[in-house]
């Protein structure tokens, strides 16, 4: 869609990218057991409860203060891109991708990147 500022916009069927990882990769990375994720999880939040759950803290997670949250949060981004994102494949993708949206955004940044080229 181009917004009436010029800039092209997707929106997608999920929340965020996060909602993209498969699940698989995100057991591999963590040694530990995760669901499928929803379309409107908060997957990083999803990540760091489970995470801050096994580490067996004498805290619940509901009773952490937001800045500590948020923390245990920021480290699972930072997770996922680094150490996660390269355990992906064209089969997870796939899995964790149903609608086909990531394919779609791929082929238009192609569009846009071949129409650039030749308006040069």
């Amino acid at each position: 869609m181009i917004r009436a500022d010029g800039e092209d916009a997707r929106l997608t069927g999920k929340r965020e990218i996060e909602n993209y990882y498969h699940h698989e990769a995100v057991q591999e990375v963590y040694g530990l057991p995760f669901p499928a994720f929803e379309d409107g999880d908060r997957v990083p939040e999803v990540i760091a409860r489970i995470v801050h759950d096994a580490e067996n803290s004498d805290r619940a997670w509901d009773q952490l203060q937001q800045a500590r949250r948020d923390e245990k949060v920021s480290r699972v981004k930072k997770r996922l891109s680094t150490a996660v994102l390269p355990r992906m494949n064209h089969a997870r993708l796939v899995g964790a991708d149903g609608s086909g949206d990531i394919p779609a955004f791929l082929r238009d940044i192609a569009r846009v990147c071949a129409e650039f080229r030749a308006a040069r």
